[in-house]
């Protein structure tokens, strides 16, 4: 329902991203107040930063595009001063330790278990902001996990085909994603069944709760 009043394609070559300043003027002659990005947060801090620079202080909306929702890339944005504040992130990526007092997901506690154990390496931390080796792990679990259940479904008789029909038939999976409950369907190739809704807190350069962190239904 609203209309775009700008559309700013950018080269951004990983870390930064060029001809911000050109960029920024046209939304500043559009007269842009929100801006809504599709650009992987670490080079979208050279956009951020140089908006700031020109007075350009929008309302950020942000997707999961190159794990933008992880704490150890959000904190690149303390070199944009007061810009970022404010921006919002709708993201499928659990935020459990958002909520005082959470306990360890159990899926995720058996995924980064078994890691451990097979490959020798330190458990990771459950809880950590500034480490997203816990949620990284988790996630290629699960994502294991369901190709096996697909694979398994099919049988010896593999084709692509046969292959796709057996994950959009998947329902009822663990996934590292808000709720920790995920489906597939032949028009839902995602797994995750819920997102919500995260704010960026200038006092901790990380990304909070919004809304107590209540889940959203994608419907």
């Amino acid at each position: 329902g609203y209309e775009v009043a700008a559309e700013v394609d950018l080269p951004c070559p990983p870390g930064s991203c060029e001809q911000v300043d050109a960029g920024i003027q046209q939304m500043l002659d559009a007269g842009v107040d929100t801006v809504f990005t599709t650009i992987n947060i670490v080079s979208f801090t050279s956009v951020v930063s140089g908006g700031a620079e020109l007075d350009f202080k929008p309302q950020y909306l942000m997707t999961s595009v190159g794990n933008a929702e992880a704490d150890v890339l959000a904190q690149r944005m303390e070199g944009a001063g007061d810009a970022f504040g404010g921006a919002l992130i709708v993201t499928s990526a659990p935020r459990e330790w958002t909520v005082p007092g959470a306990e360890e997901p159990t899926f995720g506690a058996e995924c980064n278990d078994r890691y451990a154990e097979e490959t020798g390496q330190p458990r990771a931390e459950w809880g950590i902001t500034e480490d997203s080796s816990w949620g990284a792990v988790t996630t290629i679990c699960a994502l294991a996990d369901h190709t096996q259940q697909a694979l398994d479904a099919v049988g010896d008789d593999l084709t692509e085909e046969r292959f796709v029909e057996a994950m959009e038939v998947l329902t009822d999976v663990s996934v590292n994603n808000v709720g920790e409950t995920g489906s597939y369907a032949p028009d839902k190739h995602w797994a995750a069944d819920f997102v919500n809704v995260l704010v960026y807190d200038l006092d901790c350069s990380c990304w909070v709760a919004d809304d107590e962190g209540e889940a959203i239904p994608i419907e």
